[in-house]
């Protein structure tokens, strides 16, 4: 599968968690900021009750209560029942307002919501930089690497021949470690970070002689007759190319 390094910088903006929380947070921050604008509007409240009574009150009216009418008897002539409200019953209110006095507070703080909305964006920007400069800097390390390996490769004398063995995963590995290591000791161990990706490079360069070491110094005795500047130029004249 070939990825390239914009592919590689995408899928990494895509998928990395911290990225997603700072996108989350952006959009918590524009949400506060419209709530905050939504102060400069009128209010509308409403207020509704509703309720329930197992009883009715009643009124009884007993027979005769009113007295007694001539030639028509007692008024009332028998009990009656009058009944008193609902069982069940519901009151509701509403009301609109539009506060002068808190004008003033409503601006400051849509202002400082609108602050922390800019600010929630520069730190998701920022991680984006983050991760896309790791990116590159895992990207550039794989391509010195193999730079690494082709150019040692290439590089020999009639004499001496080098050759580099500078492996991807140990390298990446390394690095992995070294970010981890920087930011748990907030920078402390840079340097320390650059010795070990130094000394892992050296590590994989070797060094082949053509010729035994008791041949190579009797070779240079033989050309300790010679100019010293033509006999080094001789020996260590390296042919270096890709």
């Amino acid at each position: 599968m070939k990825l390239t390094l914009p592919e590689a910088v995408r899928l990494a903006l895509a998928q990395n968690r911290i990225l997603k929380i700072a996108r989350l947070k952006v959009i918590e921050s524009e949400q506060k900021k419209a709530a905050a604008k939504s102060s400069y509007f009128p209010e509308i409240k409403n207020q509704s009750m509703a309720g329930h009574s197992t009883a009715e009150g009643n009124i009884e009216i007993p027979a005769g209560a009113f007295g007694v009418i001539p030639n028509a008897g007692v008024v009332p002539n028998r009990d009656i029942l009058i009944n008193q409200g609902n069982l069940s019953f519901v009151t509701s209110g509403t009301t609109a307002a539009q506060p002068l006095t808190p004008l003033i507070r409503i601006r400051q703080a849509n202002r400082i919501a609108a602050s922390n909305v800019a600010v929630s964006r520069d730190e998701l920007k920022k991680a984006e930089n983050e991760v896309a400069l790791k990116i590159h800097e895992v990207y550039y390390g794989i391509l010195s690497a193999r730079l690494q390996n082709l150019v040692w490769g290439r590089t020999r004398s009639q004499l001496v021949q080098f050759d580099s063995t500078l492996g991807f995963w140990p390298l990446l590995r390394l690095t992995l470690k070294n970010w981890l290591l920087v930011l748990l000791t907030l920078g402390l161990y840079l340097p320390f970070a650059r010795v070990a990706t130094t000394r892992l490079r050296l590590e994989a360069i070797s060094v082949q002689m053509l010729l035994s070491p008791d041949e190579l110094v009797s070779t240079l005795r033989e050309r300790a007759d010679d100019a010293s500047g033509d006999a080094a130029g001789d020996l260590f004249g390296f042919d270096i190319g890709l």
